[in-house]
């Protein structure tokens, strides 16, 4: 029995395009979990928001700066700070730039500096977005757009 090139060419399509399918859904599943766990993170951070003496204090400076509504609190070429005000009270680090490591690192220094404890920004919670496409080349950061310091995990 001979076998027609034309049926060995749809033979190997079919396994090809099967590979594929089952890949896509492998890293579409993947990508559902990481972001269930980051929300998950998120629900825990903002149901334990007891702040220490220190951190209760730097969150009225923060909030009064801003007269207790939503607004900016520092914006600079690689990353804006904000704060939303309540139900979804948090503290949201946009990253602009492509250094994220280095963006992340800056912003928490900016609120320790302010008085905030380290573990208090996980409690308030202080939420960052990588909003840069170029920075999400890396496959950690892709579609990562709400998280909790790397520390609070």
């Amino acid at each position: 029995m001979k076998i027609n090139k034309k049926v060995i060419i749809v033979i190997v399509l079919v396994i090809l395009l099967s590979i594929l399918i089952t890949a896509t859904f492998y890293v579409r599943d993947k990508i559902s979990r990481d972001t269930s766990e980051n929300i998950e993170a998120l629900i825990f951070a903002q149901e334990a928001t007891t702040l220490s003496v220190e951190g209760e204090e730097a969150k009225k400076n923060l909030i009064d700066s801003l007269s207790g509504k939503t607004g900016s609190l520092l914006v600079t070429d690689s990353m804006e700070i904000g704060y939303l005000d309540p139900p979804d009270e948090r503290i949201m680090v946009f990253i602009l730039g492509t250094s994220v490591e280095q963006i992340e690192a800056d912003a928490i220094s900016w609120l320790l500096s302010r008085g905030f404890p380290r573990e208090d920004l996980c409690n308030f919670p202080v939420v960052f977005s990588v909003d840069n496409p170029d920075a999400q080349t890396e496959e950690k950061y892709k579609l990562s757009t709400n998280y909790l310091p790397p520390y609070c995990l």
